[in-house]
């Protein structure tokens, strides 16, 4: 068994004024990131978000 995670391609590219017709009303949390984190993103490093449950990203290589 890999200790590897595995990354679903779950995400989707809307424009911003979609932002608010489909925004979950249960609550939704809103990031930003920089052009920094898109170069870190390019160098192979990995955005992350930890709270009670983990966000990470990273930039899918062809």
């Amino acid at each position: 068994m890999s200790d590897e995670p595995t990354y679903i391609d779950w995400l989707t590219t809307i424009e911003p004024e979609e932002v608010c017709e489909i925004a979950s009303k249960y609550g939704n949390r809103y990031a930003e990131i920089t052009e920094e984190q898109i170069e870190e993103l390019r160098a192979g490093k990995v955005l992350c978000y930890v709270n009670e449950y983990g966000i990470f990203i990273r930039l899918k290589k062809e």
